[in-house]
């Protein structure tokens, strides 16, 4: 008969859930201490295992197996448990991963941003009628920590 590790089920799943991200993440984005993760990585190459630890997803869905197994009854809360903490990881995953702007850029701890402007310019056809026209320009301005307002709203991280 399952025994909680703490007092309610929800508190189970919600360490099981940290401990599988926290656990999946440095097997599978981290260094390591001492970079043992890294050896160990490239030690698997292109094996299987290799492959795991090339996929956060992959591997999350292995290493919630055996916490699983561990903290469910019977089959069913097994396998629904199963996937609701990779499924969880996952989700930690999406929300803690930096994302890459298109048109952003950071050298050296200064950020760059690519901002792109557009103006109306007028000029005059072959009849003398005025022609409304589009242009635009790219100017790359610097954003560091005390200047964040620089930013447009669009790209303003």
């Amino acid at each position: 008969m399952h025994q909680p590790i703490f007092p309610t089920q929800a508190e189970d799943f919600l360490v099981a859930t940290l401990g599988l991200w926290r656990m999946t993440h440095l097997l599978a984005v981290e260094e390591g201490p001492f970079r043992l993760i890294v050896r160990l990585r490239a030690r698997a190459g292109e094996s299987f295992v290799g492959e795991l630890f090339d996929c956060f997803y992959c591997l999350s869905v292995w290493l919630a197996i055996p916490l699983a197994l561990l903290l469910a009854e019977g089959w069913t809360q097994r396998l629904l448990l199963w996937l609701a903490l990779s499924g969880a990881a996952c989700l930690l995953e999406q929300g803690t991963k930096r994302i890459d702007l298109p048109g952003v850029f950071e050298e050296q701890g200064v950020t760059y941003v690519l901002q792109q402007t557009t103006a109306d310019n007028f000029d005059r056809d072959a009849t003398g009628d005025p022609v409304r026209h589009r242009t635009s320009r790219s100017d790359c301005i610097v954003a560091t920590p005390g200047a964040r307002s620089a930013l447009t709203p669009r790209a303003n991280l």
